[in-house]
């Protein structure tokens, strides 16, 4: 028992190893720096055609972008990579080994998050450059959970689907019903007119379900954090729970669907 756990550290930690090193011969922080220079550069021009509030327009427009950016940058990079891995016959070879698969999509998982923390960090480099570090501090902490969760949903889509462009567009309509589906609870919820039909009915109820499914993710790594107020720690703690719980759930889907396939 403890020499078949012994072997699965071993095996985590060359998984972690060797997905590192993808990142480092991808250029991934090569392309994370050519994005926050742009974002930058790009920022203070739109930044100078603003006729008051100069500062929080720059910030606005930082934290709006590299926010996007990254997520769909690790995003595809966790899918193109696992997606090679496939195609390149690397994990029917991870897979004959004593590797568990639990063992592979928590080694993927963990590597990739920790992966991610290189471009945040740049990110929350250049915020500083107008931000109090508190904000920018909290800001990068609920972007790391937020990217933590696409990373996730990104191993479950890609042995979902068997495409990398299949994988990343439910990616992204999740990302976005995700970012979007509290302002739609809100406007489903309370219409203009005061008529409840069954057709309102069954809409509100879909609705107030996917919003129950789905994780809120417009409340992490808010734009006004940056520019205007300083997040409640407690509110953090809340994204950081909720991250925790919707990471299991979809490393579970991903492992019960990976344990039925043939590899």
């Amino acid at each position: 028992m403890l020499g078949h756990f012994a072997s699965q550290i071993t095996i985590f930690r060359t998984l972690v190893k060797y997905t590192f090193i993808e990142a480092f011969y991808n250029k991934l922080i090569l392309m994370t720096l050519g994005i926050v220079v742009l974002v930058f550069f790009s920022s203070h021009f739109i930044g100078l055609l603003a006729i008051t509030e100069h500062q929080q327009v720059i910030l606005a427009l930082q934290g709006s972008f590299l926010r996007i950016t990254l997520v769909f940058l690790i995003a595809l990079f966790t899918i193109s990579g696992v997606q090679r891995e496939i195609h390149d016959k690397n994990l029917e070879l991870v897979f004959s080994t004593s590797a568990s698969r639990a063992c592979y999509l928590v080694s993927k998982l963990l590597a990739y998050m920790l992966i991610s923390t290189i471009p945040i960090l740049l990110s929350c480099l250049v915020l500083l450059w107008h931000a109090q570090w508190i904000n920018v501090m909290m800001w990068g902490t609920s972007l790391f959970f937020e990217i933590a969760i696409v990373i996730a949903l990104c191993l479950l889509m890609v042995f979902t689907f068997k495409s990398t462009p299949s994988a990343l567009f439910f990616v992204f309509i999740f990302y976005l019903a995700s970012r979007v589906i509290q302002s739609v609870q809100l406007m489903a919820n309370n219409p203009i007119l005061d008529y409840q039909s069954t057709g309102q009915s069954i809409n509100q109820f879909f609705i107030n379900s996917l919003a129950f499914l789905l994780p809120p993710l417009n409340d992490f790594a808010k734009t006004e954090w940056l520019v205007y107020e300083i997040p409640n720690v407690g509110d953090l703690n809340k994204l950081f729970i909720q991250s925790i719980v919707y990471i299991i759930f979809l490393i579970a889907i991903a492992l019960f669907d990976l344990q039925r396939k043939n590899i």
